[in-house]
């Protein structure tokens, strides 16, 4: 399974022709409050910005058989919000794909990965039926419904290293990939902090 975390342009523009000469199709977490506008969400890119899905973009790609699913509202850190933030992420987010969609969205994947008990009963209880988060794991079958793991593609990622990632089959390499996705989620709390109080 391919999946898209944010849902931009790029998946349209770039993504969507090179899987379609493969046969594949993916699944696109879209950040419904950033609909056909820019990342100015993302403080770890500073000045670099990158351009969301439009509506017709969307529907283009569920058109040729793209699975949408919900990625938030404004790509929060859904533990450190109160409880009624995270309901509006979730509840509002959903409305807004399946008004564009005309169908239902029942996937939700957590920003950054970020979820706790919590998170999850309230992810449940907005109609969601499956979530997917970012920790690897070499047994993605018998995984629980709600803690689904992946394991995460990034920019600075070599060919290399897409290679190696695929071919995850040991403990070693599993603890490795844990360990990369932690410090990742880390730094990205710690640059939106940063930027937020720069911002003030």
């Amino acid at each position: 399974m391919i999946t898209f975390d944010d849902g931009y342009e790029s998946c349209y523009t770039h993504a969507f022709p090179i899987l379609k000469r493969y046969g594949f199709t993916a699944t696109i977490f879209m950040l419904a409050g950033y609909v056909g506008k820019w990342n100015s969400w993302d403080a770890r890119l500073g000045w670099k910005r990158f351009k969301h899905l439009s509506k017709d973009q969307i529907t283009d790609l569920s058109l040729e058989g793209y699975t949408f699913g919900s990625h938030g509202l404004n790509h929060l850190f859904l533990t450190f919000q109160h409880h009624e933030t995270v309901q509006t992420e979730l509840k509002v987010s959903k409305s807004i794909l399946e008004d564009i969609l005309q169908k239902p969205i029942d996937c939700f994947a957590y920003p950054y990965g970020n979820y706790n008990p919590r998170i999850t009963q309230l992810v449940k209880d907005a109609d969601y039926h499956i979530a997917f988060s970012l920790n690897p794991s070499p047994q993605l079958i018998n995984s629980q419904s709600y803690y689904l793991p992946r394991i995460g593609i990034y920019l600075w990622d070599t060919l290399n290293t897409f290679k190696t990632k695929l071919r995850q089959n040991g403990e070693i390499r599993f603890r490795i990939e844990c360990a990369k996705n932690i410090l990742i989620n880390r730094l990205a709390y710690g640059n939106l902090i940063r930027f937020h109080a720069s911002s003030n």
